[in-house]
């Protein structure tokens, strides 16, 4: 999509995920501030990359060209694996 076409309600749906992954991450950052383990850190740090990825998203959609634009969302793929990774890591530490 190219800034100048309207955004679809697929891309307003991926802002509002970015929003909720990035309170969540401010949660579970509120959340290792308390109880300080392992397992808290590797959540936040992967609810942190997922809601770097939904930037790079959001950007892709609504502000840059669609050349930056593919190379961002691009960007976006190892965020979401790593994030993946990193919660399924969180849970299996025992």
């Amino acid at each position: 999509m190219a800034p100048t076409d309207p955004p679809e309600f697929e891309d307003w749906l991926q802002l509002a995920s970015t929003l909720l992954t990035a309170v969540l991450f401010v949660v579970t950052l509120l959340a290792f501030r308390r109880r300080r383990t392992t397992r808290t850190l590797l959540v936040a740090i992967g609810f942190a990359l997922f809601a770097l990825r939904g930037l790079f998203s959001a950007l892709a959609d609504f502000v840059v060209s669609e050349e930056i634009g593919d190379t961002l969302e691009g960007l976006g793929m190892p965020l979401e694996i790593a994030f993946l990774a990193l919660v399924a890591i969180a849970f299996l530490k025992s």
